[in-house]
């Protein structure tokens, strides 16, 4: 009898325990800036609208920099990471993926962002600035048309490149773990 009251008192302090254990991890992970591990921040603007597609795009990207930036402290040090897996003889796939890793890394924060300041400058070229709230095209000659051209090749481009670009990061996503 005895036993069977110290174990239901033992039962209850257990669940009072837990109760209270994961009452404050909920408030934490509501609350702390560095334990709020189920939202993805991104780099983009708050006070503008973003597509589903746009805001899907940035949030898997910011969490492939945040494992390259945070959780292993950069790209040199993932580089040897995986590096050190190559020499030792280690599964040739994981240091595989992790140069993939850095690959879209690099594309993101390098290359990405250089065809879109590209496009950019483009556009401003194309058009003259807002009048009145509108944008009117410049003067319509054939250099114009041959810019113009340019520009929606390089749109394209950037489009591919996003698609291509998410789908690798999709494939390895496995992989991104410390």
């Amino acid at each position: 009898m005895r036993e069977a009251i110290f174990e239901a008192i033992g039962d209850a302090v257990s669940r009072h325990r837990r109760t209270v254990r994961n009452a404050i991890r909920w408030i934490q992970c509501r609350t702390g800036p560095g334990r709020m591990l189920h939202w993805v921040k991104t780099d983009l603007e708050p006070s503008t609208w973003h597509d589903a597609d746009h805001r899907m795009l940035h949030a898997c990207f910011c969490l492939l920099c945040s494992f390259v930036e945070e959780e292993h402290g950069g790209e040199s040090k993932l580089e040897a990471w995986a590096k050190e897996l190559e020499d030792n003889a280690e599964p040739w796939e994981e240091a595989t993926r992790l140069r993939e890793s850095l690959a879209l890394y690099r594309w993101w924060k390098i290359e990405k962002g250089a065809d879109c300041m590209r496009r950019d400058d483009m556009l401003h070229s194309l058009f003259r600035e807002p009048e009145h709230g509108t944008v009117r095209p410049k003067e319509r000659t054939s250099e114009w048309e041959s810019r113009y051209a340019d520009f929606k090749r390089l749109e394209q481009k950037i489009d591919e490149d996003e698609q291509s670009m998410l789908h690798r990061l999709i494939d390895i996503r496995t992989s991104l773990w410390t």
